[in-house]
């Protein structure tokens, strides 16, 4: 500033800038949008307090754009296959939230996966916010199958006069894939016993 004072009462008679202040583009930020593009050009004006001269102030102020990110279930018994349809969360730029993991009929949380994931709206399109919760599928074990191995008899192809048959029993604890239906595994309780087979005089 060129500046002009009365010395004799302190005055101001005069107060010239030495430039305009230039126009300044508003910075991009994303995910945010901001209430001024632009702060043009402007011719400085001198105000005074308490006789210093004070600086302005132009405030720019950026507000959160709607943001969504996706929700994807994968099997990772089954190579990360998409487990139904990948959710979609909305909200702003920058927000937070806690999301809780439902499991589909057939599955389970994978190890390690937590049943409810922090996330964020990423303001940057270039970091993935999306989602991924892991699942396996889910086993069921019961003991209530039973199997049966019987032997019969007969003399000359027939079983008159032959001795009774023998039926033997076992019980199986099966596991099976609760997603597929497949058998994981079938343990018997026992083996099929020896059986001697009955003497029959003259034969």
């Amino acid at each position: 500033w060129t500046i002009t004072t009365d010395d004799v009462n302190g005055e101001i008679k005069s107060a010239i800038p030495s430039t305009d202040y230039g126009e300044v583009i508003t910075p991009n930020l994303d995910g945010y949008t901001p209430d001024k593009t632009t702060v043009p050009e402007e011719t400085p004006k001198l105000t005074l307090v308490s006789g210093s001269p004070v600086g302005e102030l132009v405030q720019v102020n950026y507000v959160s754009n709607g943001a969504t990110l996706k929700v994807t279930y994968v099997d990772t018994d089954n190579g990360n296959a998409v487990v139904g349809t990948p959710e979609t969360l909305t909200g702003k730029t920058g927000e937070t939230g806690k999301y809780t993991v439902t499991v589909p009929a057939g599955y389970k949380r994978a190890d390690g996966q937590s049943a409810i994931v922090d996330y964020t709206f990423a303001a940057d399109p270039a970091i993935t916010d999306n989602l991924t919760i892991k699942l396996a599928h889910h086993l069921t074990t019961t003991d209530t199958t039973t199997t049966t191995r019987t032997i019969n008899y007969t003399v000359n192809g027939k079983t008159d006069g032959a001795p009774e048959s023998v039926v033997q029993t076992v019980n199986w604890t099966i596991t099976t894939d609760d997603v597929n239906g497949e058998i994981k595994s079938a343990t018997p309780s026992t083996d099929y016993g020896e059986v001697t087979t009955p003497n029959l005089d003259g034969y």
